[in-house]
């Protein structure tokens, strides 16, 4: 009786996970932009007219493990890289993609957009006619890595500055069009934050970088060492920001008094979430941060967050966190949380950001 039930059960999941799965790809490619400004880009979510590559990146880079979306990839590659011609290659996001003007907004960093284009190039460069187009397209890459990540290494951190270093990175006339009503303020708290290094960027940045350096090294490159130099060095920066005090990652390089769930507990899944190699004591750091976590009294997989820092949003990463944590009754239940949400009519468009769809679709994966 038992192992029916087990056999039972276990297929009710596959079945739910399947389920999701669909369901969240479907929700991804219906922000498929075909025509207007950008076609090939991804609006932000269903309520949008606006465009964040760093959102777009990591929802297309989900639906495209299924092996199904070739060209779409690869269209949107063409168009990022058309589209990364601002200072370092730095890109602006899209404050209003249907109206008549393209209204063009100041990214919110230039490491983790750039961080996941690469890893994104990586993965479509194993695909048919992919090594043609990654071999076409090395020398932009590379650019993009190197002002944007190894050059904005601060040296006596080992960690990337979330904007890169260039003297005209804010000062240049960067956009053709009018800036949003927003873009004064938007440039005077960016400029202020152009030195700070952030632990999620960081995390993200060593997982560009180490896809892309394997990448090169694959393919017999000259340079591969140059950027597995650079992902070594962050991975030193990430190991420096864990505090043996009270096992957990410090946020950022800025100090804080506040403790809120958003960012400060939320943010101990990154290394963990993107494989850093953290030397000996690697999964005892992970254990760590992913006990931090978990000591309040959150419910962040029934979407319950104390404080509200996180604003409402569902937060999926975490529900990956939990698959790569091996803890999967929160990862399922924080998936079956956000399955309902979305299907009820009360809850906000914004809910289904493409980047919380994207992470809810590879922790369903991840389930398997």
């Amino acid at each position: 009786m038992f192992r029916l039930f087990l056999i039972a059960t276990i297929a009710f999941g596959l079945l739910f996970s399947s389920l999701c799965a669909q369901s969240f790809t479907q929700r991804i490619e219906s922000l498929h932009q075909t025509d207007g400004h950008l076609p090939g880009s991804y609006l932000q979510n269903q309520n949008a007219a606006g465009l964040v590559w760093y959102f777009s990146t990591i929802g297309l880079h989900a639906i495209a493990l299924d092996g199904k979306h070739d060209q779409n990839v690869r269209n949107y590659l063409d168009l990022y890289l058309a589209t990364a011609n601002r200072p370092g290659g730095s890109i602006n996001d899209v404050e209003n993609l249907k109206a008549e003007t393209i209204q063009w907004k100041l990214s919110d960093s230039d490491d983790s957009y750039s961080s996941g284009l690469l890893s994104l190039a990586c993965w479509y460069s194993y695909r048919k006619g992919g090594e043609q187009w990654f071999q076409a397209n090395v020398a932009q890459l590379k650019y993009l890595a190197s002002v944007n990540l190894v050059d904005a290494i601060d040296s006596k951190l080992n960690l990337t500055c979330t904007f890169n270093r260039l003297p005209n990175r804010f000062t240049e006339k960067l956009v053709v069009g009018e800036w949003n009503s927003r873009h004064d303020e938007d440039l005077i708290n960016k400029t202020n934050f152009r030195n700070v290094c952030q632990l999620m960027d960081n995390c993200e940045s060593y997982r560009g970088l180490k896809d892309f350096a394997n990448r090169l090294a694959e393919l017999k490159d000259p340079e591969a060492s140059k950027f597995v130099t650079a992902y070594q060095t962050l991975s030193q920066g990430i190991r420096g920001m864990f505090d043996s005090t009270n096992n957990s990652f410090r946020v950022n390089t800025v100090p804080s008094d506040q403790v809120a769930f958003y960012p400060n507990r939320l943010i101990q899944i990154a290394p963990e979430v993107f494989d850093v190699d953290l030397g000996p004591k690697t999964q005892e750091i992970y254990n760590h941060a992913w006990n931090y976590l978990n000591a309040g009294a959150d419910k962040w997989w029934e979407g319950q967050i104390i404080d509200g820092s996180n604003q409402g949003d569902p937060m999926m990463i975490l529900a990956y966190a939990a698959a790569c944590h091996d803890d999967k009754k929160k990862a399922l239940s924080h998936i079956k949380y956000f399955q309902t949400m979305l299907s009820l009519p009360s809850t906000s468009k914004t809910f289904s950001n493409i980047a919380e769809l994207g992470w809810a679709l590879r922790a369903t994966r991840k389930l398997r």
